[in-house]
Order: structure tokens, then sequence, then C-alpha cells
């Protein structure tokens, strides 16, 4: 269902009568849209994000995948399966930016045949297995060999400037395409009529042999995160071990989809992620500091003698391994957090672990122990410290909480900077700076982060001065926000909310 049409309807200030005119259905259509009567076919969906320059997932309220993934075994598939990898083959390599039109008339060419127009009609046998759109480079090697009586050789040039995207040698292969159009009997009109065709394709164009390999590796992919989600995600996250930011991103898909994590633990977390009791369990390796030698060492003595029984046992056992720093980035990381101590204890009796005398630890006697002092955890200090080995905050996360308790459901600023379009997000206020117009109006730049990413925030003169007090005290604060990117990590915004 379009969940989020009529919102974006009233916010463009489009009548419903504006709207039916401008993507081609009847005004009741566009109503009960709006009421959840009936579903728009995917080429009118395509047409209404075009409209609101928005993206097929907004307006639906879910990703594209849910449209066309199943929860089937790709072994069900049996004598499908070779139809269904044809439908994927010629989708897939089209799922680009700039290509809805042409995604359109893909569709529409499939469920309504009568729509489809060649040209010429020598494109038909070309063309017809992707309903007279131009997807393969292959076609476009035959359509040059057919028209323009090319040779093998020089249709493969031709090949090579699509792919290559060398729009000067295309220009220039034009009047040869033209030229043999003429001599095959085919008008001048039809021949640039084609050749632009080209011209265009050559920005989406795909080699056929490479779109069924990706499409075939999308569908695997889809299936097994529809279906296997912990394994899809722990693949994921051990591929991007040492890469703060989208390790983060990966958690907060975990999350959103109810996938649960867990933090990483000296007693049980390895140097890879790995699955345990269906959550997923961070490793060692993604603490700052803890490199590969001191993590060998860690676990080898954690094989050949056994579990870290206390604070006071692990840091004794590993320090031979570890440095302090190491250490300390482990109790930061809360991987010491399973001996129950406050982190701020642990790092305040952390001098006294490290002189302590390995003699003693095997004696029960309590006199032996090392007296732990007890100290209040300091939750702003546990953030910060986390924050500075993980690269993000997971124990105290306020991003996840704050969303929660604001029911925000938006994406992660990574997903978003690339986006063209309305966009909602939600972050915290690295930076504010203002600025005075030309016409001596105050507005101001923002830069906020979610741990993914950071992007940069345009506040106009108009929606400055209903917060200005608020937004010159902002850094460090959570915001909510919903504007334009026109470019790149760059966002116009429309709506503003401080939160907390």
């Amino acid at each position: 269902m379009v969940e989020k049409l009529k919102l974006l309807r009233q916010e463009h200030g489009v009548s419903q009568r504006e709207l039916a005119e401008a993507v081609g259905v009847s005004q009741q259509s566009i109503n009960k849209y709006e009421n959840h009567a009936i579903e728009p076919d995917i080429a009118t969906l395509i047409a209404l994000a075009d409209f609101f320059h928005t993206s097929v997932d907004y307006l639906t309220g879910h990703t594209e995948i849910d449209h066309v993934i199943e929860p089937v075994s790709p072994g069900d598939l049996n004598e499908e399966e070779a139809t269904l990898i044809g439908q994927w083959r010629r989708l897939n390599e089209r799922e680009r930016e700039s290509l809805r039109m042409v995604i359109a008339n893909y569709i529409e060419g499939k469920w309504k045949p009568e729509t489809v127009h060649y040209p010429d009609p020598c494109l038909e046998p070309i063309l017809k297995e992707t309903y007279g759109v131009m997807v393969y480079q292959e076609q476009i090697m035959s359509i040059a060999r057919e028209l323009s009586s090319f040779s093998y050789g020089k249709a493969d040039i031709l090949r090579k400037a699509m792919s290559k995207k060398k729009m000067d040698e295309l220009k220039g292969l034009e009047e040869d395409f033209i030229k043999g159009a003429i001599k095959n009997n085919i008008s001048e009109e039809v021949a640039h009529k084609i050749y632009d065709m080209i011209l265009k394709f050559a920005n989406y164009g795909f080699n056929k042999s490479h779109s069924i390999a990706y499409a075939r590796v999308a569908y695997e992919l889809s299936y097994l995160k529809a279906n296997y989600p912990q394994y899809f995600y722990k693949a994921l996250l051990n591929g991007v071990i040492g890469a703060q930011s989208k390790t983060f991103e990966y958690i907060s898909e975990c999350l959103k989809i109810s996938q649960k994590i867990i933090g990483p633990d000296i007693n049980r977390s390895y140097e890879c992620y790995i699955i345990e009791d269906g959550a997923i369990r961070m490793p060692l390796s993604i603490i700052k500091n803890v490199g590969s030698v001191s993590l060998k060492g860690i676990l080898e003595e954690r094989n050949l003698h056994g579990i870290y029984r206390d604070f006071e046992d692990a840091v004794v056992r590993i320090r031979k391994y570890a440095g302090r720093n190491v250490i300390e980035s482990l109790i930061s990381g809360g991987a010491f957090d399973c001996f129950g101590l406050s982190r701020k204890t642990m790092l305040v009796n952390l001098n006294d672990a490290l002189k302590k005398d390995e003699t003693f630890l095997d004696l029960n006697n309590p006199m032996f122990k090392m007296k732990i002092i007890n100290v209040k955890e300091d939750v702003k200090e546990l953030v910060n410290k986390e924050k500075e080995v993980l690269g993000f905050n997971f124990s105290v996360n306020p991003i996840f909480e704050l969303k929660k308790q604001y029911q925000i459901d938006t994406k992660v600023l990574s997903e978003l900077i690339y986006e063209r379009g309305y966009i909602k997000a939600f972050g915290y206020v690295l930076s504010f700076r203002e600025y005075i117009t030309k016409n001596h109006d105050r507005m101001c730049f923002l830069k906020v982060s979610d741990d993914t990413e950071t992007m940069d925030l345009v506040v106009h003169a108009s929606i400055y001065a209903r917060y200005e007090e608020i937004l010159r005290d902002s850094k460090g604060k959570y915001i909510y926000f919903e504007g334009n990117v026109e470019k790149d990590g760059s966002c116009i915004v429309k709506v503003l909310r401080m939160k907390r």
C-alpha cells in the first residue's frame, strides 16, 4: 500500500485531481490508493515516486525487495528457474537512478504487449525479449550489424565505447551508423532516432552474461536475508570488521528487524562474529587497540587454561599479551561486563590488578584476593569511552533509545546521503554555524551524525527564525529533520524537531 501518498500530497499542496493528471490515472484511483482500497501497479508507483522526487521505498513504507522475494528455497524453482532468472536478469541492471521511465516502459511492455513500439520492424527480433527496450550491450551490437552492416569488430568497438561511457567516440560512430542504415533502406530520420536510443542506452547498458550472474547472486542473497537473517548479517559484519560506520549501519539494520546482537565478551567472543543462541555475538577484534597479536594471546590463554573467572583473573592472565591500553579498551568496549562490575570500577582498579602477583591466583583464600573499590558508573563517560573504542555506542545508545521512545522510523544517514528528493532522518548535532544573507536574514548550517555517516543541513531563514534559540545551543543534542536532498550529503531542511 502507498502509506505516505496522502501525506506527501498535502505537504506539496497538490490536489487529487492534479496528481491524477500528472501520473496518468483517474482521480478516483488516487482516492482509492490513499484509502488503501486498491494498490497501484509498479509503473504508477514509479510515476508517483518521480512526481514527489522520492523513492518507491518511502511511498510504500518497505524495501523494494519485499515486492519480489518470497520465503521459498532456490531448490524449489525447478523448471521455473530459467524463467525466473530471465526476469531477474532483465530487471537487475535497470535498478539505477535516472532509469525510472525506462523501467516503466519495460513493465508496461511486459503486461501490455500492444504498447510495445519498434522504430523499425527489423528491431523486433532483437528487442522482443526485453519488450522493445534496449537493455543489453549485445543487443546494440546486433542492431549495428543488422541495420548498418557493421562488422563484428566495428560493432564491438561500439560496445566498448558504450561500456566505457565514451560519448565522444559514440558520437564519432554516429555518421557511419546513419550511412549504413540508409544503405539498408532505413530512413535517415528513423536511423537518427535509433542512434539517439543507443546514446541513451550508453548511460545504463549492461553485459548480458554479467547481468545474469548478478541477478542470480542478488536473488540468493535476498533469499538468505529474508529467511536466515542471522547468518546473512553475520557474514556481512565479518566482512566489515574495522569499518566502524558500516558496522553500525548493519547493526542498526539487525535491531530494526529484531535480530538480537550481543556485545563483545572476553569469555565468549572470538576473532569474528559468531551465532550464539540465535543472537549474533560481537568479536573482540572490533575493539580499538586490540591487535592480532594481543587477540591471539587472549584466545590461546582462554583455550589452554579455561575461561577468565573474574576481573582480577582476566587482567593478570592476559597482561603478558595485552598492554594497559589494550585492557582499558577491552573494558570500555564492554568485553569485561561479564564480571558484574561497573566499567568505572574496573578502570579505577586496573592499576592494582596489573601489579597483582600471578602466584596467588589459584589460591581460594580470600585474603589473597584483590580488594575491589566499587565506583558508581558514570554513564556519560561510559558512552564517550565506548564510542571511542567501538566507533559507535551499543550498550547505551541514545539514538536507539530515542528512536524507540518517540517511535521514529528512519533510515540511517549512510543510506540517505546519496538519495535525492524528500528524506526523513535522525541524529545528533556536531556543529552549528550562523550565516547572514545579503538580505540581512539569518540562517544556519548544521552538521549532524548518527554514527554511520554525517550530513550537512541547510536551515533557511523562515525555519531558523522559529528555532533560533534552540539551534544556537544544539551541539550534542538530538534532532529529527525532514527535507530535500539535492546533492550528496546535504539536506535543505523543511521540518525540524529537537529531542531531549
